[in-house]
């Protein structure tokens, strides 16, 4: 981990070519950032410990019933020199809103700590399909994410824009299937760990895997929310969440149990 980067609870942003920490706990505005909390539980820069304390202050400090705010506070006077989020207003856009395509890389990184019940209440608050009964605030296409939504600081919190011009659909896909879902493809095989709210009891899938199909059951009867899985492929226990394709036939049932 570069020096410097970590202080307690939160990674900064970035250093500047002077020298200067970006998203520093002494800054007096944006002095907290998503990404770079996100993408070092992501990136496997922080530990455990890490990375339960910085995405718990991500939900006190920038989450909201939208999604999760890029950075608090806004820039608005305290701006480091060439900061181009000061041509947008308080919670718009790269100045502290609700950008969406980040929230993907958030719901990724609380699935990777198997804080399912989180990990979903992220897709689910940034989700369009969620957001019906706020159209007169959302006012955007419906069904379609927005490139941002206005955060808490805007009078006009919770208003979105920039549809049709994002590529949020992949990141969040990503989260999901990589997070939520738990299948994330490695060189010698597939690793199925799902990362599910607690109070779901299973449920089922299937998977084309390198031209295999994978019949995929998944039992959640302990109520975790991941991290932890056994899986048996066409009766077999393997004693983890691997399994190695060589050991794949041409149509395949695979069980995984989910334990706290």
């Amino acid at each position: 981990m570069p020096t410097g980067c970590w202080e307690g609870d939160q990674f900064i942003r970035g250093i500047c070519e002077d020298g200067k920490k970006v998203g520093s706990k002494g800054d007096p505005e944006a002095n907290f950032w998503l990404s770079p909390q996100s993408w070092a539980v992501i990136s496997g820069c922080a530990d455990r410990t890490q990375g339960s304390a910085v995405l718990d202050k991500v939900a006190k400090r920038l989450n909201t019933e939208y999604g999760a705010m890029l950075l608090d506070p806004p820039y608005q006077s305290h701006a480091f020199s060439g900061a181009g989020m000061l041509l947008f207003n308080a919670s718009t856009k790269g100045n502290g809103g609700i950008c969406s395509q980040p929230q993907g890389w958030l719901i990724l990184a609380e699935s990777l700590l198997g804080r399912g019940d989180m990990a979903f209440r992220y897709f689910e608050e940034s989700s369009p399909a969620t957001m019906n009964s706020k159209a007169e605030i959302r006012r955007i296409e419906p069904y379609v994410h927005g490139q941002f939504t206005e955060g808490k600081y805007s009078p006009n919190y919770g208003r979105a824009h920039v549809h049709w011009l994002t590529g949020t659909a992949s990141t969040v896909m990503v989260g999901c299937v990589k997070g939520i879902l738990g299948l994330r493809p490695v060189l010698k095989g597939i690793v199925i760990n799902p990362s599910i709210p607690s109070s779901w009891k299973g449920f089922s899938m299937r998977k084309v895997f390198r031209g295999k199909i994978l019949n995929i059951t998944v039992d959640n009867s302990e109520g975790a929310q991941g991290g932890k899985a056994r899986i048996t492929l066409n009766g077999e226990d393997l004693g983890d969440d691997f399994i190695p394709a060589a050991k794949l036939k041409p149509i395949n049932d695979v069980s995984v149990f989910m334990m706290r």
